[in-house]
Parts: C-alpha cells; structure tokens; sequence
C-alpha cells in the first residue's frame, strides 16, 4: 500500500523533528501491527526513542480541515488505536477542536494541538522571524586589456593566433580569452561573491547596484602571433566584468505550536522570471540553537 502524506502533514513532521528528544527517530507515514490482527496501520507521524531503556512510542496524527474537528474524529482515533502498542497518541488539527472534541480526547488520554497564527508581539526575541528571497545574477564582461611584451606596434585583435611555448596554435586570442571566462574567470567570480556574500550584500537592497569586478589572470607560456609575422609574449588578460541582480521576495506566514514550544514559518517566493518558485517551511524552538529548515523546487505551469 502506498504511503499516504499531505503539506500539512510534512509541516508537522518538521516541527516534530525540531521538538523530539534527542536520539529520537521521527518518522512519516510510519507502518504499525495491529496487535489482534497484525495487520498495517499507517500512522502519520511517529515518534520513537528510550527512557532509562524502555521503549517510547508517540503517535501523531494530523487533520488540516477548514472546520473545527468533532468527536468523530477522535472516536475513530480511539478505535485505531485500542490495538496498537503506542505510549501516546497526540491529535493535530490545522482549524482547531470542538469543545466536546478537546473533552473526549481528554478523557481518553488523546493530547490535542493546533497552528496558532504568531503575532509580532508572541514571537520570542531569541528567535529570527525568518524571510527569505529568490536571487539571480547575470555576469557579462565589460572589457579585457591585453599585457604583451614589448610593446605591440599594431593594436592586439581578437584575431590573432596564440600559439603555446611549442609554437603550436591554441586558437584566436578571442577563443581563448572566452575559454579563460569559462573557466578561471567566472568560477573566480563566483567563489569571491560566496566568500564574501555577507560584505558585498549587507541588506536586500544592495542587490539593485551593480556588482563590478575587475580580474587578472596570468596566461602559462603563451605567445600572440599577429598576421603580419610579429609575436608577443603574453603576459596578462584583465577582465573588467558586471554583474546584475534581480530578486524577489518570498510571502512568509508564522504560526505559534503548542503554546510556544515550536515558532513555524511558512511561505513561498517565485523566481524572478516566475518559471519556478519555492516552497519554504522552517521550525524553530526557543530551546534549541538549531532550526529545522525545509525547501521544495517547483516548476511553475505557464499556459
């Protein structure tokens, strides 16, 4: 049988993957025996790990509704779980619970939880309200100087041959400076960019001013040959490039869990050319340094 899953139910399997103890094995869609029949149950969510050796198992089964859920459906979780070998049963729905619902579960020992929207002033100050944004750039070359020696008395073409130490031909100086971009040039640029992200882009808005970079590359044994016979020793190629940005920004909702115990951010931001989007959930709990972060690549539909 295939497993069965939804968005709400990979939220909460998120935010129990950032609350569950550690050690503890959380794991979605999860298969349990019936203990009379030993037949498959699926559970939604399951949480397992020890306690001075003993076994613990928590089961959660999630419900993301318009409507308040009823006493329905914790009687069908009552009876789902009178065969199942399971510590804890936790009911969450996305709309809430009736008040005969919150008193059945109750008093069957079903804890009961929902998503409250976090407002600014219920956020904790030692968490970040995350936000997130969609980057692309796109690099052109300005200009490349040329360092011969001596001095050229004809301008340097991208035509000219470049020969090795050999004095066989390696291509137009052209075809070589593209190969130089490809491969030292642009993977240079990039990894500058990446080093020093947080310098160059403080705040969104320096991803509007242009990126202008200038770049030196020093050519091994190389020698230009221009079309009247005279030759050159090629001793640099500076690249002048540009390099633009366009953004977009994602549109995050925030939830509070369990009072508190879990801060939820949820969103979605399009690729600036809206081919693709993304899919953001993060978790977050003020009593861990760490948060668990989820993203899904989609292929936007363009009719």
């Amino acid at each position: 049988m295939p497993k069965r899953t939804n968005t709400f139910q990979q939220l909460i399997h998120l935010i129990y993957e950032q609350l569950a103890p550690e050690g503890a094995i959380v794991t979605e869609s999860a298969v349990l025996i019936e203990s009379t029949t030993n037949s498959d149950r699926e559970i939604d969510i399951l949480i397992e790990y020890e306690i001075v050796g003993m076994q613990q198992r928590i089961a959660i089964e999630c419900r993301a509704r318009s409507r308040k859920e009823t006493e329905e459906w914790i009687d069908g979780l009552i009876g789902k779980y009178a065969d199942l070998k399971v510590n804890q049963v936790i009911a969450v729905s996305k709309s809430g619970f009736s008040l005969n619902a919150l008193a059945k579960a109750a008093a069957n020992g079903i804890v009961t939880k929902t998503l409250e929207e976090a407002i600014d002033t219920s956020w904790p100050k030692e968490l970040i309200k995350p936000g997130f944004s969609y980057v692309v750039g796109s690099t052109s070359v300005e200009s490349v100087e040329i360092e011969v020696e001596p001095k050229p008395v004809d301008p340097i073409s991208a035509d000219d041959d470049v020969l090795d130490i050999d004095g066989h031909r390696a291509g137009s100086l052209g075809d070589v400076l593209r190969g130089c971009y490809e491969t030292k040039i642009l993977p240079e640029l990039n990894q500058h960019v990446k080093a020093h992200f947080y310098e160059i882009f403080k705040v969104l808005e320096d991803f509007k001013k242009d990126l202008y970079v200038r770049q030196r590359v020093l050519p091994v044994s190389k020698v230009i040959s221009q079309k009247g016979g005279a030759t050159y020793k090629f001793t640099a190629a500076i690249f002048y490039t540009r390099t633009t940005y366009k953004y977009s920004v994602a549109q995050m909702d925030d939830f509070s869990f369990d009072k508190g115990k879990a801060l939820v951010s949820i969103g979605k931001v399009n690729a600036p050319d809206n081919k693709e989007s993304i899919e953001i959930r993060i978790a977050q709990s003020p009593n861990s340094n760490t948060a668990k972060l989820q993203l899904r690549r989609r292929n936007n539909k363009h009719k």
